[in-house]
Protein backbone atom coordinates (compact mmCIF):
# COMPACT_ATOMS: atom_id res chain seq x y z
CA UNK A 1 0.00 0.00 0.00
CA UNK A 2 1.16 3.29 -0.66
CA UNK A 3 2.49 5.51 2.24
CA UNK A 4 3.43 2.37 4.38
CA UNK A 5 6.35 1.31 6.29
CA UNK A 6 7.89 -1.67 5.03
CA UNK A 7 6.84 -4.58 7.88
CA UNK A 8 9.89 -5.60 9.53
CA UNK A 9 11.40 -9.03 9.24
CA UNK A 10 10.69 -10.09 12.81
CA UNK A 11 7.14 -8.70 12.45
CA UNK A 12 6.36 -10.50 8.72
CA UNK A 13 7.96 -13.79 9.73
CA UNK A 14 5.12 -13.46 13.48
CA UNK A 15 2.24 -13.08 10.74
CA UNK A 16 3.67 -15.92 8.23
CA UNK A 17 4.43 -18.51 11.33
CA UNK A 18 1.85 -17.44 14.41
CA UNK A 19 -0.82 -15.45 12.01
CA UNK A 20 -1.83 -12.01 12.35
CA UNK A 21 -0.38 -9.46 15.14
CA UNK A 22 -3.15 -7.78 17.26
CA UNK A 23 -3.79 -3.48 17.01
CA UNK A 24 -1.09 -2.79 19.17
CA UNK A 25 1.12 -5.78 19.63
CA UNK A 26 5.05 -5.59 19.18
CA UNK A 27 6.83 -8.58 18.26
CA UNK A 28 9.73 -9.06 21.07
CA UNK A 29 12.58 -10.95 21.05
CA UNK A 30 13.53 -13.81 23.74
CA UNK A 31 17.12 -14.17 21.91
CA UNK A 32 17.68 -10.43 21.98
CA UNK A 33 18.97 -10.49 18.06
CA UNK A 34 17.55 -7.54 16.72
CA UNK A 35 17.44 -9.44 13.04
CA UNK A 36 16.28 -13.03 14.41
CA UNK A 37 13.26 -13.93 12.43
CA UNK A 38 12.53 -17.15 14.51
CA UNK A 39 9.10 -16.87 14.91
CA UNK A 40 8.41 -20.31 16.58
CA UNK A 41 10.99 -19.87 19.68
CA UNK A 42 12.65 -16.91 19.77
CA UNK A 43 9.51 -13.98 19.25
CA UNK A 44 6.56 -13.75 21.53
CA UNK A 45 3.65 -10.90 21.55
CA UNK A 46 3.90 -7.76 24.02
CA UNK A 47 2.52 -4.59 24.75
CA UNK A 48 4.72 -1.71 24.42
CA UNK A 49 5.13 -1.66 28.00
CA UNK A 50 5.97 -5.75 28.27
CA UNK A 51 8.83 -4.34 25.38
CA UNK A 52 10.22 -1.37 27.89
CA UNK A 53 10.49 -3.76 30.65
CA UNK A 54 12.24 -6.91 28.77
CA UNK A 55 14.94 -3.92 27.64
CA UNK A 56 15.71 -2.53 30.93
CA UNK A 57 15.37 -6.14 32.69
CA UNK A 58 18.54 -7.13 30.29
CA UNK A 59 20.42 -4.43 30.24
CA UNK A 60 19.44 -2.27 26.90
CA UNK A 61 17.59 0.57 25.49
CA UNK A 62 19.35 3.66 27.46
CA UNK A 63 17.69 6.70 26.53
CA UNK A 64 18.30 10.71 26.79
CA UNK A 65 17.04 10.19 30.25
CA UNK A 66 19.84 7.77 31.54
CA UNK A 67 22.76 9.71 29.61
CA UNK A 68 24.93 12.17 31.23
CA UNK A 69 25.34 15.81 30.25
CA UNK A 70 28.88 15.19 29.21
CA UNK A 71 27.79 12.74 27.00
CA UNK A 72 25.36 14.55 25.43
CA UNK A 73 28.04 16.85 24.61
CA UNK A 74 30.08 14.18 23.13
CA UNK A 75 27.57 13.21 21.35
CA UNK A 76 27.04 16.20 19.28
CA UNK A 77 31.06 17.17 19.58
CA UNK A 78 31.47 13.29 17.64
CA UNK A 79 28.37 14.49 15.06
CA UNK A 80 30.22 17.71 14.78
CA UNK A 81 33.42 15.76 13.59
CA UNK A 82 31.59 13.90 11.25
CA UNK A 83 31.04 10.02 12.92
CA UNK A 84 27.30 8.85 11.60
CA UNK A 85 24.36 8.46 13.56
CA UNK A 86 24.49 5.58 13.94
CA UNK A 87 27.96 4.70 15.08
CA UNK A 88 27.60 7.65 17.58
CA UNK A 89 24.60 5.22 18.91
CA UNK A 90 26.46 2.33 19.21
CA UNK A 91 29.33 4.57 20.86
CA UNK A 92 26.46 5.48 23.62
CA UNK A 93 24.62 2.03 23.73
CA UNK A 94 21.20 4.48 22.40
CA UNK A 95 19.47 4.28 19.12
CA UNK A 96 20.01 6.60 16.14
CA UNK A 97 16.65 8.70 16.64
CA UNK A 98 18.04 9.43 20.27
CA UNK A 99 21.00 10.48 18.53
CA UNK A 100 19.53 12.29 16.08
CA UNK A 101 16.99 14.49 18.62
CA UNK A 102 19.81 15.59 20.62
CA UNK A 103 22.41 16.98 17.89
CA UNK A 104 19.43 18.58 16.65
CA UNK A 105 18.16 20.09 20.40
CA UNK A 106 14.88 18.18 20.28
CA UNK A 107 15.83 16.59 23.84
CA UNK A 108 18.65 18.10 25.93
CA UNK A 109 17.77 21.45 24.70
CA UNK A 110 19.15 22.89 27.75
CA UNK A 111 22.86 21.69 27.11
CA UNK A 112 24.97 23.57 25.36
Amino acid sequence: MPGRAPMKAHRMAWTLVQGPIPHGANVLHRCDIPHCTNAETHLFLGSLADNNRDMKEKGRGRGPSELTEEQVRDIRAARAAGATQRAVGKRFLVSQPTIHNIVHRKTWKHIL
